[in-house]
């Protein structure tokens, strides 16, 4: 297997470039950081954001991107089967949710 040092194109390694990218955790600070990365090289995202506002934020602050830049609600990542439907249709999955819930009282004791 050939080393991945030095390597700036994934063309040197003839894999080719999605031309969909589903991202899921969009509306969070990575997230977004990478849709933004991602459209600016003219690849279509769709991301994944749990709120309906989030999502229309971030779809507003990137509208010149028109129909490149979707995203589709999940709700509960926790549910059975949250990312079927989404997941059609795409070459690359960037997975950066998480399930957060905050800490018990417990842990918060001294």
């Amino acid at each position: 297997m050939p080393s991945l040092a030095g390597v700036t194109s994934p063309d040197e390694y003839n894999y080719p470039s999605p031309s969909h990218v589903l991202v899921t955790g969009a509306t969070g600070f990575v997230g977004a950081h990478i849709v933004d990365l991602l459209l600016e090289r003219g690849v279509k995202v769709t991301g994944t954001g749990r709120s309906q506002s989030k999502a229309d934020q971030m779809k507003a602050r990137r509208a010149e991107y028109g129909d490149l830049f979707s995203v589709a609600i999940t709700g509960d990542l926790t549910a059975p089967d949250v990312f079927d439907d989404v997941v059609k249709d795409v070459d690359v999955v960037i997975h950066v949710a998480s399930v957060s819930s905050p800490p018990s009282r417990a842990l918060l004791t001294i």
